[in-house]
C-alpha cells in the first residue's frame, strides 16, 4: 500500500504575527524558525506510519510551498516516511487555499 501525506508549514505557536500594510508575517521572539510542521499534519503521517506498519508498503509526504518547507519534510523523514515531495513554482507562490488544492 502506498500512502501520501500532505503536509503544509505553519508558523510556530511562539511566532509573533504583525500586519503591515494588509501583509501578514510573523517571527519568532527566541530566534528560531518560525514554521514548523502543522501539528494535526504530525498526527497524520504518525497513522500513515502505522498503517505502513500493519499492511506493508510506504508512505510519502508531500508539501506545496517554498523551499523552506524544505525543512518541515527533512522532519517527516526524521519521523520515518520514505519519500518526501516538495511541490514549490514562482507560478504558486502566495496562493491562497485553493489555488495550493488545485495545485
Amino acid at each position: 500500500m502506498k500512502v501520501v501525506v500532505c503536509t503544509k508549514q505553519t508558523p510556530s505557536t511562539t511566532a509573533v504575527f504583525t500586519v503591515e500594510n494588509g501583509q501578514v508575517s510573523w517571527s519568532d521572539p527566541s530566534g528560531d524558525k518560525p514554521n514548523v510542521v502543522n501539528p494535526w499534519d504530525e498526527y497524520a503521517i504518525e497513522e500513515a506510519l502505522k498503517i505502513r506498519e500493519q499492511k506493508g508498503g510506504s508512505v510519502t509526504a508531500l508539501c506545496i510551498g517554498t523551499e523552506s518547507a524544505k525543512e518541515q519534510l527533512r522532519k517527516a523523514v526524521a519521523m520515518g516516511v520514505n519519500k518526501a515531495v516538495l511541490v514549490s513554482d514562482p507560478a504558486i507562490a502566495g496562493s491562497c487555499s485553493l489555488g495550493t488544492a488545485y495545485a
